[in-house]
């Protein structure tokens, strides 16, 4: 294989089974998601097969077309919009208004008993007897169809946010510099998000940054299973300010966090994150101290949530006042809070 001014060679005895990847079928594609997709057109495409094969992409979708296979877009939209959806033989006699009934007719005369029969046990009924008596008339079958998939608007929401994030973060893991469209759709997208629930995206960004598995689905899952993680974890972020256990528990995860970015700005140039650390620090302290029944929670369940009583949080904790559990953070050189 040649590249812009490089030869690399693969030698066959150790890959044997080397073989072209560069396009595939419609119905191989299936399922597959990648950045941007080249389509041929062709005669044998429907509705159904230009719909796959046109949302694979991301970025970007080109289609190519033959000007001998197709000779204006009127003959190609004629042909990729048509449904070749498969149908029975049902569908034709409904079509057609022809009554389909049993295969077994009966005159309606002949669907009584007569007096003999009724006296007559049923053992002494022959076969074309009790198929007569058996028969009735069958209405003309109707087709069922299964109703479509409602997709929650919530659920789509978060999904559009979690493509446009998708392709931030895979620019800034590639340190490429992100394209101001990409910022916007991941802004717009966010909006819309926090329009149809208030503070979604804030929940979201914060389940991705405490909770792992969340970061997880994020990364590694895709379509509507991710975005029914996601939507799981929005809810849970809900219960989290609603409910004073999982607060606590949030709170001490988020100062851990805190506690090890600022162990790790060394330096004058790092003051202002240091700072900026610090501030968050104050803020958990200031909700802490206000709300005795978190403090209380806090405090009883200190070895349950790893904290070590001589660490700053723990001395936060024990603080008897917010004046006293600033000082711990602003004066805690000891503690490894300062620089």
């Amino acid at each position: 294989a040649r590249g812009p001014g490089r030869t690399v060679s693969v030698s066959m005895a150790d890959y044997a089974a080397v073989d072209h990847g560069y396009a595939m079928t419609i119905h191989k594609a299936q399922g597959v998601t990648v950045d941007r997709t080249y389509l041929m057109a062709s005669h044998s495409m429907d509705r159904h097969l230009t719909y796959v094969g046109m949302s694979r992409h991301r970025e970007q979708a080109t289609m190519y077309v033959a000007r001998d296979e197709f000779a204006d877009m009127d003959s190609l939209s004629a042909r990729l919009s048509r449904s070749q959806a498969k149908e029975t033989t049902l569908d034709y006699a409904h079509r057609r208004g022809i009554d389909i009934r049993s295969e077994i007719i009966v005159p309606m005369h002949e669907r009584t008993r007569t007096p003999e029969q009724e006296k007559a046990p049923e053992r002494q009924l022959r076969l074309s007897e009790r198929l007569k008596l058996l028969s009735r008339d069958v209405p003309t079958p109707t087709r069922i169809r299964t109703p479509e998939r409602h997709v929650p608007e919530l659920e789509q929401a978060v999904d559009r946010y979690a493509r446009a994030w998708e392709t931030v973060n895979r620019r800034r893991q590639q340190q490429l510099a992100v394209l101001d469209y990409q910022n916007r759709e991941l802004g717009d997208a966010g909006k819309t998000l926090d329009q149809v629930r208030p503070n979604a995206t804030r929940d979201l960004n914060n389940a991705m940054r405490f909770e792992p598995q969340t970061f997880k689905a994020m990364l590694e899952l895709r379509d509507k299973d991710r975005a029914k993680e996601l939507v799981a974890a929005i809810h849970h972020e809900e219960n989290i300010t609603r409910d004073p256990a999982l607060r606590v528990e949030r709170m001490a995860k988020e100062w851990k966090t805190l506690e090890q970015r600022h162990e790790r700005l060394e330096g004058w140039q790092h003051n202002q994150a240091r700072k900026r650390i610090e501030g968050r620090m104050k803020e958990i302290a200031h909700e802490l101290k206000r709300d005795p029944q978190l403090e209380s929670l806090m405090r009883a369940r200190t070895k349950q949530l790893g904290i070590d009583m001589d660490s700053t949080l723990g001395r936060v904790v024990r603080a008897p006042n917010i004046d006293r559990a600033i000082d711990f953070i602003v004066r805690g050189k000891d503690r490894g809070l300062e620089r």
